[in-house]
């Protein structure tokens, strides 16, 4: 119980705020404009509108390089398609169109596949960061992975750009 308390504590942006980094098409456009109160609200009616699960005591963790970045999963994931465009590291991949949705569909496909092994609880969160649109590409990247070290430098690179 202790473990799940910290969990809730810790990420909660993750499991309490999906207003906060829901793409516009799933939530409010104005949600950081609007007052403290009608954000949890806001929060609560996303919750329930698209079935978000809290976490029980056998959800995991997140790495701290994905949890304290998690709002720029969107930004992260067209940077690692910029970083796939501009050097292939296998030939097998499949190539991917220069386009920005093309980019970060192959992107989100990575950032979920990292999520995975985490629980379905965050791949379905952090899947609503991304349009409709990228998410009908997104099946399209999911059997290509880069390694662990590219998409934590990636997320580390986002961090390093925002401040």
């Amino acid at each position: 119980m202790l473990l799940l308390n910290k969990l809730l504590f810790d990420q909660k942006n993750i499991f309490l705020a999906p207003g906060s980094y829901f793409h516009n098409e799933f939530s409010a456009p104005i949600y950081h404009q609007l007052p403290e109160k009608l954000q949890r609200q806001h929060n609560q009616d996303l919750i329930k509108k698209y079935e978000l699960t809290m976490p029980d005591s056998y959800t995991r963790v997140l790495p701290r390089v994905l949890s304290n970045n998690w709002g720029a999963f969107p930004t992260i994931a067209i940077t690692l398609g910029n970083l796939w465009k501009e050097k292939p590291f296998n030939n097998n991949m499949l190539p991917i169109e220069n386009i920005p949705q093309a980019l970060s569909a192959f992107g989100a496909a990575q950032l979920l596949a990292c999520l995975a092994p985490f629980g379905n609880i965050y791949v379905l969160r952090a899947k609503y960061m991304f349009s409709p649109k990228t998410q009908q590409l997104i099946p399209t990247y999911f059997d290509e992975t880069l390694p662990w070290n590219l998409i934590e430098e990636a997320c580390h690179h986002v961090s390093r750009n925002q401040k």
